[in-house]
């Protein structure tokens, strides 16, 4: 997973309640034991290169796209990752569907990440809500989320041919609608 999930500048994505180029990071772990990792964190000169340029993760429902890992221009990469639904309420904000974009060295749509724990603070609350997220939605519709609400979402389909990658996700959280 985390051979997809980190951004070409080797950051942490602030997915939900992560704290993105806070704590440790990649320069220092050991991934020698992991070569694709070790690859990742030497930014393509020791290890052994992904054989993927686009990963579906069904357990987490993320899938994650990169435009090469090629060692030059390496931070300048475009990476993508869709998020399409939840197995667990715990931290849990209104994110399906949403998309994180970092290309060129620079983040494009970024996750709001967390904020804090505090009941009913109105900057939390926003910061976990629909607007808060790079995501498709109906307009003052916010969803419940519900444990069961996590199921109806989903990729449907992920390929990747040798002209394009494709990843195609849905929701039918909205009573009498379906997006895709």
């Amino acid at each position: 997973f985390i051979v997809y999930a980190l951004k070409p500048n080797l950051q942490r994505p602030l997915f939900g309640d992560s704290k993105g180029v806070r704590g440790q990071g990649p320069a220092d772990l050991d991934f020698s034991h992991n070569p694709s990792l070790e690859f990742i964190k030497s930014m393509g000169s020791q290890g052994t290169k992904p054989a993927k340029l686009i990963a579906y993760f069904a357990n987490s429902v993320y899938v994650f796209f990169r435009e090469h890992f090629e060692e030059v221009d390496y931070k300048a990469a475009t990476w993508l990752s869709l998020k399409a639904g939840y197995k667990t309420r715990t931290h849990k904000h209104q994110d399906d569907l949403s998309i994180c974009l970092y290309s060129k060295g620079y983040d494009s749509f970024v996750d709001a990440g967390m904020y804090n724990f505090m009941p009913k603070d109105r900057y939390k609350d926003y910061m976990e809500s629909i607007p808060a997220h790079s995501t498709i939605a109906i307009a003052d519709r916010p969803y419940s989320i519900a444990r069961a609400n996590g199921e109806k979402f989903a990729i449907q389909a992920v390929e990747q041919t040798e002209n394009f990658e494709y990843a195609m996700a849905s929701s039918r959280v909205y009573a009498g609608c379906a997006i895709y």
